[in-house]
């Protein structure tokens, strides 16, 4: 069974350059700048996912309120899972906690998925669906 525990989010400073790299490995638009510095919103919190006793990934949360939309929803800012500990349920496991969390708020979930992130699989599997789509056109290459 998957656990999610509470963390501080700067325990999570290495693990989110982690996420970076492996999203320079599918979004070939933009190459994540790993000197930035990492700032985390007021409404972000971040969680351990746990396996066995082991942490496999995490997942940071925004609570996002739109009153002119009367929109509650709760954002999935980031979601990983370490390579190693990929296709064995976890992520599905999480995201069903995730979807607990978010219906004992009376929230929906939202999330990006940028590039051809495999893990596209996953949230429609989940029912997910688009409700937006961001398209470009990349004319400037500053590589």
């Amino acid at each position: 069974m998957v656990e999610l525990i509470r963390e501080e989010n700067e325990y999570f400073i290495p693990w989110i350059k982690k996420i970076w790299k492996h999203h320079d490995t599918i979004d070939f638009f933009y190459q994540c700048d790993f000197n930035a510095e990492i700032v985390f919103e007021k409404s972000e919190v971040y969680y351990k996912i746990m396996k066995n006793n082991i942490m496999v990934g995490f997942v940071g949360l925004k609570f996002r309120d739109d009153k002119i939309l009367n929109s509650h929803t709760l954002y999935i800012s980031r979601f990983y899972i370490d390579e190693k500990y990929r296709n064995l349920g976890i992520g599905t496991e999480a995201m069903e906690q995730l979807v607990g969390i978010a219906n004992e708020m009376d929230r929906d979930i939202e999330l990006d998925v940028y590039g051809d992130n495999p893990a596209i699989h996953l949230y429609e599997k989940m029912g997910f669906k688009v409700n937006f789509r961001n398209m470009i056109l990349k004319v400037v290459d500053k590589n």
